[in-house]
């Protein structure tokens, strides 16, 4: 890990991309200096075709955690990790039994600190979609019971971030009145919930996918929006830590 990138990536096997029997795998690989790859393993053999994937790094291990895909269409979140140069096999995190047959274009985030993990997802429970978050304290080998964080009906494309506090800081879209919009929620290390902030309109759509970050102990949110004439604009706010 300290010499080489550690990359996990999906592939396709037995087939093309949108074709019946393609199956998409989780696959990882030492990317070297010169550009090769090397020691190629397979993760998972049957994923999500189009949702991404979340990464972290914790004190002592690499965790990825994606939507998994089974013979049946079921969609759970599952997680895979890193650690003195093993992976582990993948550990299913949702319970939600959410079946579809198309790929949902939804991936979980991941956040960390230490040894401590932050995991948010966006699932279908009876049809009602969710907005759910769990939390580790060892670096993903055991996790909190799913704590649903939503206030009203949401989108997903979820984000999430780590405050030096260990405050969890989560983004999603929702729906609005005016299309989506874009929302904010603070979840305390005891579990408590602070109060839902809706920070923007994107629009008609899903606006992307917002992201969220620290940078020299500074908060940043940035988000694309569609105004009424169809034009995207990129945006970037300084948030209060």
């Amino acid at each position: 890990l300290h010499r080489d990138l550690l990359l996990s990536l999906p592939s396709l096997a037995n087939g093309e991309h949108g074709m019946p029997d393609a199956n998409m795998e989780l696959r990882s690989g030492f990317l070297q200096p010169d550009g090769t790859l090397q020691s190629e393993m397979l993760l998972d053999e049957r994923t999500c075709d189009c949702c991404a994937l979340a990464s972290t790094a914790t004190q002592n291990a690499l965790v990825v955690a994606y939507r998994d895909r089974s013979a049946d269409e079921i969609r759970e979140i599952s997680v895979v990790r890193y650690e003195h140069g093993k992976w582990s096999a993948p550990s299913q995190i949702s319970k939600d039994a959410w079946k579809i047959k198309g790929c949902p274009v939804n991936g979980p985030a991941l956040a960390s600190a230490g040894k401590e993990v932050l995991l948010v997802w966006y699932n279908l429970q009876n049809e009602k979609p969710t907005i759910q978050f769990s939390r580790s304290s060892d670096e993903s080998k055991t996790w909190s019971q799913a704590l649903q964080i939503h206030d009203k009906t949401p989108i997903g494309q979820v984000n999430v971030v780590r405050m030096p506090d260990g405050t969890a800081l989560v983004s999603w879209l929702e729906n609005g009145d005016q299309g989506s919009n874009l929302v904010l929620r603070r979840i305390r290390p005891d579990g408590n919930l602070e109060a839902v902030k809706r920070v923007a309109n994107v629009g008609e759509g899903r606006g992307g996918i917002p992201q969220l970050a620290i940078f020299q102990e500074a908060l940043y949110l940035t988000w694309t929006s569609v105004d009424t004439e169809k034009q995207k604009r990129v945006h970037v706010q300084k948030l209060d830590v």
